[in-house]
């Protein structure tokens, strides 16, 4: 008697899984590059110690609002070296000079006709 009773509703939990896991497509979009909106200031510091040998790969990402506010302010020309200027770095409360070895500064397409900023400094 008890196997009875369960078959029903045990074929109905199977039947809404399905029906749930066919709907996940449908509420799928394509993801933003920046969600979390127009105003975001975005940063990552990643360093590697390797050897003797200490990297630091710094990006700073912009959205439209902060990218059009540097821009109309000419903070846009130099900001690689000056961020770099900027950065420090500490080991055991000792200041550790960083050299800039590379960088980039890459405008990207945003909403609105705006323009995001992304600046990538690869320091040693």
């Amino acid at each position: 008697a008890t196997r009875g009773a369960a078959g029903p509703s045990m074929r109905r939990a199977i039947v809404t899984a399905v029906f749930a896991l066919l709907a996940l497509p449908l509420g799928s979009f394509p993801s933003s590059a920046h969600p979390l909106g127009n105003f975001t200031v975005n940063h990552l510091s990643r360093i590697t110690v390797a050897g003797d040998a200490v990297r630091v790969r710094y990006v700073l990402d912009l959205a439209e609002i902060p990218t059009l506010q540097e821009s109309q302010a000419g903070h846009l020309d130099g900001i690689a070296a000056r961020l770099a200027g900027d950065l420090a770095l500490r080991m055991n409360g000792v200041a550790v000079p960083l050299r800039l070895g590379s960088s980039s500064v890459v405008e990207l397409p945003g909403q609105a006709g705006l323009t995001t900023l992304r600046v990538t400094l690869d320091l040693d």
